[in-house]
């Protein structure tokens, strides 16, 4: 048994090394550090200080989530086209730490969202975690709109306020009509019990 866990961990080992030994093989690996493909030596495989004194760390290998982050910061127009090719690593690392310069770690809406679910929860323990479940599921919708549909944030954020909105008001107009039924209820029980109560008190004792 001991024999097998042995050899299973050094098949695990072969594997994951499988990568490094074929950039080594290639000529693609050195032993500096931060010079190879993954130990920052790539200018979109590092870490960056944004606006807020914080640190992002990206790693966009594919092209194709690579166009999107430097469309995302807005250099899509001044990035380089082959993000492999080390000849574009320092003039692409330059124009990244500047975009990630004004960007923050914390992402806009965060407080919004804090709002928008203690609203829905309405400071109840099983109604923060529908509200949270709620937003979860708008939020997962409000990227499928953007990335498929190319609908803009700023749209997706409206869409999202009213139907807080369009809850909000749910919750007030079944919390009235609760307590008008309440109040008629108690009236009605007030009129019900006054003849009992002055004939009891016109009694002779």
């Amino acid at each position: 048994m001991l024999v097998q866990w042995y050899f299973a961990i050094v098949d695990g080992t072969a594997h994951l090394s499988t990568l490094l030994t074929g950039l080594v093989s290639a000529g693609l690996w050195s032993d500096a550090r931060g010079t190879n493909l993954l130990d920052t030596g790539a200018p979109f495989y590092d870490v960056y200080e944004t606006a807020d004194g914080g640190w992002m760390a990206v790693g966009p290998l594919e092209r194709g989530f690579y166009s999107e982050m430097v469309d995302r910061l807005e250099i899509g127009d001044r990035a380089p086209a082959g993000h492999l090719d080390p000849r574009h690593g320092p003039p692409a690392r330059r124009l990244l730490g500047e975009a990630f310069s004004h960007v923050t770690t914390s992402p806009p809406g965060r407080g919004f969202a804090g709002s928008a679910i203690a609203l829905l929860g309405r400071n109840h323990p099983g109604g923060i975690a529908f509200g949270a479940r709620l937003w979860s599921y708008l939020e997962q919708q409000s990227n499928g709109l953007q990335i498929t549909v190319g609908v803009s944030s700023e749209l997706v954020n409206i869409i999202q306020g009213v139907i807080v909105l369009a809850v909000v008001i749910a919750y007030e107009v079944v919390r009235r009509a609760g307590l008008r039924m309440e109040q008629r209820n108690v009236a009605s029980q007030l009129d019900s019990d006054q003849p009992g109560y002055a004939s009891t008190q016109g009694a002779p004792l």
